[in-house]
Parts: structure tokens; sequence; C-alpha cells
């Protein structure tokens, strides 16, 4: 539960490192204890791993759902992302090598993702690492309608929204979790995911919305760095690409 103060401590390109490198590491290393070996027949692992999931799912949404610090709230949401890849590590003797594939592939969509959303977050930011309260955000669509359309895209990814790359991602999560029978799990991830709806929405709503102590023309005449237009740009690019066109990705992962 330290994650989110070191998420909200750190400069927010380090946070997006923390969320994203660091992150997807530790699980791979994960996945080659628990995919490699027979976890079937550990019961009080197995019980164990349930447990640890069910809380990451439950509570790092809930804990999210109260934040009003954008980097915090992804801290706690990480938290539950972390729970959803359990989900295929406790399912794993019943999937096959369809678990190196489900971890994979969310792997990259959540990564993939990430790096939009902290973009978006280091261009609000700038030289202000604690301008990332949800204030900070409103009226993004009129100060930069590409960053803002990224960072909705990326919300709209975490929460696993058809069309992005969060939703292939969250699909074989589910699969797998029905695959191997894990209805208490599944169950976790269907409210959590639910919850996280709320929250994630709630960043949306307060990009569209104009501050009423500032104009608009005022709001559109803010000048800003453009490179952070581009890189925005692409990712949002890559995580609707990824959505709508999973093959190649699944083909890459078939390749490893």
């Amino acid at each position: 539960m330290w994650t989110p103060d070191v998420y909200q401590g750190a400069p927010t390109p380090v946070t997006g490192f923390l969320a994203t490198v660091s992150k997807g590491a530790v699980f791979v290393a994960f996945t080659r204890i628990f995919v490699g070996g027979n976890l079937a027949q550990y019961d009080n692992l197995v019980v164990a791993l349930t447990v640890v999931a069910i809380a990451s799912m439950l509570v790092g949404n809930l804990l999210a759902l109260r934040q009003d610090d954008v980097k915090r709230m992804l801290s706690y949401s990480s938290i539950a992302h972390f729970g959803y890849l359990l989900i295929v590590l406790i399912a794993a003797p019943a999937l096959g090598i369809m678990a190196y594939q489900a971890i994979s592939f969310y792997l990259i969509a959540y990564i993939v993702t990430s790096l939009a959303a902290f973009t978006v977050l280091t261009a609000i930011a700038g030289e202000d690492e604690t301008a990332n309260h949800i204030s900070a955000f409103e009226g993004l669509f009129w100060r930069s309608p590409v960053q803002a359309a990224a960072l909705t895209v990326a919300m709209l990814s975490l929460a696993g929204i058809p069309l992005t790359a969060g939703f292939i991602g969250k699909f074989y999560i589910i699969i797998a979790s029905i695959e191997g029978a894990q209805w208490a799990l599944l169950t976790a991830l269907v409210v959590g995911s639910a919850i996280a709806i709320y929250y994630y929405l709630k960043v949306i709503f307060a990009m569209s919305k104009i501050p009423e102590d500032k104009l608009e023309h005022e709001l559109a005449s803010k000048p800003r760095n453009l490179s952070y237009d581009f890189l925005a740009a692409a990712m949002l690019a890559l995580v609707l690409y990824i959505g709508s066109w999973p093959q190649p990705v699944m083909a890459f992962i078939a390749g490893l």
C-alpha cells in the first residue's frame, strides 16, 4: 500500500516508469515462477493468492474512488490491475499456454495505456509536480483537444471499454477466470470494474468542464508544448489500434 505515496511523491515521468516497466517486469517474474510450475498442488498458496487478488481488486478500486489526485488515483488503480492479473496465475493450471498469452497481452495493453495517461499527466504538471489535482484537468478539451482525447481513451482503456486495448486484455482475463472456474474471482473482477468506471469517468467529465473563473478564449490561448501533443496522439492511436486489431500483438506474443 506504499505505492500511492511513491506515485504521488515521484516526478511524473518516474511515476510512469514505475507504473509500466517496473510493474511489468515484476509480473513477468511472477509468471515464470507460478505458471511454469504445478500451482494446483499447493492448496494453501492458491487460497492465499485468491485472497490477495480479491482484496487487490476491491480495495484498490474503492480507495481509487476516493481520490482527487489523479496520480494517486492511478496508483490505487494499479493495485486493482495487479489483482486482475493474479486471476490468470491462479487459473493457469487449466489454461496451459493461454495463461502466458493472456498475461502478456494484458501487460502490453496496460503499459501502452498507462504511458498514454502519464504522457498527458506530465504535460499538465509541467514544472509543478503538485498539479495533479483533478481540478487541474478542467477545461483540457479546450486547452488541448489532442491531450484530452488521449487521456479520455486511456481512461476508457483502463476501464476496459470496447475498442480499446484494455478491453481486449480484460476479455482475456474473463475467459481465463471462466476456463479455470474461478467464479469468486470473476465476481470480484466485475464488481471492481464497475467501481472503476465511476472514477475514470470523473476524470473525463472534469476535462470537459470549463472552470467558472476562466473564459474559453483564455483556455485556448494558454501556451503548451506541442511535443506532448505528438506523443499523446501517438499513444492514442496505439491504444485504439491494439483494441480494434489485436491480431498482430497476439502473433508477436505467440512468436516469443
